[in-house]
């Protein structure tokens, strides 16, 4: 049985999250390639012409050619490089979900309308944020997290009430116990902000919800007793705080990662890397997790 390296385009979402492995996958709705578009206005048939591939068939997942996947990545997060741990074998990819928040209220002059009759957007956004940083943190497991990305505000002047905002939630955890406890929470915190008539509150998914992936034991095995021969004690079990391909390909294929220690635990900026040596027992572990792999009977 042969090995076959796969490098898959925009798990990040420029265009659809995990647009590369869920094509190959076969998972992507019908319509997805024809209206995809990146938040410039740039649609993905646009960029497929551009980039020559216009008329290139798609690539298939033969099962029939594989026994697993395995997909290496940098961890992405503080926790390894802070346990002084070198590799990290991924149990499960957390769940996540999201909702926005569209806030209508009667824009007015600062200065004339009394607190008692205003109608504040932003009044009922920033209410609504500090019940959800409340009620969540009062809820949340050892690895729940929740991000309010995304706020606007209009018309965004100082002397002048707000008549309209959005705001944009991201809650992920490994248990969907919990996602449905955070949404649960989100459905009474709404009707709470309504109740106080200080704007009109519609709430809407942001994102399609998906939910937490196991990843394989077999295969976690063999990346656990290779991580063992190159980093000795220096390895943990530990979840994805971030969604990955193997997520999708899990639906498919039995499925496992490994992380290796981001510096500082920064990601998404321009400063994130990892230590060249971290990243050679990564490629170390990988190498023999798939010969084990390939031998297993």
């Amino acid at each position: 049985m042969a090995v076959d390296v796969v490098s898959l385009q925009d798990e990040e979402s420029r265009f659809y999250g995990c647009l590369g492995s869920r094509s190959l996958c076969g998972l992507l709705p019908p319509d997805a390639i024809s209206q995809a578009m990146d938040q410039d206005g740039v649609t993905l048939l646009d960029a497929l012409r551009e980039a020559g591939l216009e008329n290139v068939p798609h690539e298939a997942l033969d099962l029939s050619r594989y026994r697993g996947f395995l997909e290496a990545h940098i961890e992405q997060g503080p926790h390894l490089e802070a346990a002084g741990n070198r590799v990290g074998v991924v149990d499960s990819i957390v769940g996540l979900g999201g909702r926005r928040f569209r806030f209508i209220g009667e824009q007015n002059h600062a200065g004339t309308t009394m607190m008692s009759i205003r109608k504040d957007a932003a009044t009922a956004l920033f209410a609504l944020a500090q019940g959800i940083n409340d009620a969540f943190s009062a809820l949340a497991g050892p690895r729940s997290v929740w991000t309010m990305g995304r706020v606007e505000v209009r018309p965004g002047a100082a002397s002048i009430v707000p008549g309209y905002a959005e705001l944009e939630l991201q809650y992920r955890d490994p248990s969907m116990a919990m996602l449905d406890a955070f949404e649960a929470e989100v459905d009474r915190l709404v009707k709470e902000v309504r109740s106080r008539d200080q704007a009109t509150v519609e709430m809407s998914a942001s994102r399609e919800r998906i939910a937490p992936v196991k990843m394989d034991e077999t295969l976690r095995v063999h990346l656990g007793s290779a991580a063992q021969k190159h980093a000795p004690g220096q390895w943990v079990e530990m979840p994805s705080g971030a969604y990955h391909d193997a997520g999708v390909i899990a639906a498919l294929l039995p499925t496992a990662m490994l992380f290796i220690p981001s510096i500082g635990g920064v990601s998404h900026d321009f400063s994130e890397n990892s230590h060249d040596e971290d990243i050679v027992i990564g490629c170390q572990v990988l190498a023999d997790a798939t010969a084990a792999t390939l031998l297993d009977n």
